[in-house]
């Protein structure tokens, strides 16, 4: 077997460069795979956009949520998941489900 990188000929008379694989943590791998699929899941999100508003707005509408009481602040809770973000969401869902 030749050493890393030395030169083999292939099947198809083609040289090939032969580099062993660095081996990447745990932690990194994991890391790497969130960033994919954040970024799956906003074109995801992006590729069916109308659907995501129109059922957005479905619940809205049957939690009867007033907008007059939303403020700036409350949109960033909820675009970054906070604590506060989360129990709004979850307080319009219930809502939705009661009605």
């Amino acid at each position: 077997m030749p050493q890393k990188g030395m030169i083999e000929m292939s099947a198809s008379r083609e040289p090939k460069m032969i580099t062993k694989r660095i081996r990447r943590s745990p932690e990194l791998l994991i890391k790497e795979l969130d960033t994919k699929m954040k970024k799956l899941e906003e074109r995801i999100y992006k590729k069916n956009k109308d659907a995501v508003h129109h059922i957005g707005a479905a619940i809205l509408k049957r939690a009867n949520f007033d907008f007059s009481s939303f403020t700036h602040e409350d949109l960033e809770a909820i675009q970054n998941m906070t604590p506060h973000g989360e129990e709004m969401v979850t307080e319009i869902i219930k809502k939705a489900n009661q009605s």
